[in-house]
């Protein structure tokens, strides 16, 4: 016969999940967005905006560089140029497509003509000069609130 004064190791752990604390549940992570323009003034006024809004902000200068930091941090979201001097915005959209399909890109570009191909891998298209909030109102329609 069983000793009645043993206990029931489940009976412990049950207790002790049912009387602990609820766990807090994690703060939803920022979203990080990569701005790519070969002019440091835009890069600038845009993280100045997205920044005052939640958003971390990464800045690249180049799609060489953009590539590198895509390939060294967490990116939820790109803006970039058309025109740069290394790889232009349709390249570099198309590469990042191929790295991500669900990546969202936001091309920002004052170009007078973007041709339909260098728009096929991007999700959304704001000329510069435009409201300057256009960007961060792209990016909430592409992206989760930031905490």
């Amino acid at each position: 016969m069983a000793n009645d004064h043993q206990t029931d190791p489940t009976a412990d752990v049950l207790s002790s999940a049912w009387d602990a604390e609820p766990q807090a549940e994690a703060a939803p992570q920022k979203a990080t967005v990569l701005l790519v323009d070969d002019m440091q003034p835009i890069l600038d006024m845009l993280s100045a905006i997205l920044e005052s809004e939640g958003y971390d902000v990464l800045q690249a200068t180049s799609g060489a560089d953009a590539l590198v930091k895509y390939g060294t941090h967490e990116i939820h979201a790109v803006v970039l140029d058309y025109k740069m001097p290394d790889i232009d915005g349709g390249l570099l959209s198309e590469r990042l497509k191929m790295l991500d399909r669900r990546l969202p890109i936001v091309m920002f570009s004052g170009a007078d003509l973007i041709p339909k191909s260098a728009l096929r891998n991007v999700d959304a298209l704001v000329v510069k000069g435009q409201a300057s909030g256009s960007v961060s109102k792209v990016l909430k329609e592409l992206l989760p609130r930031p905490a």
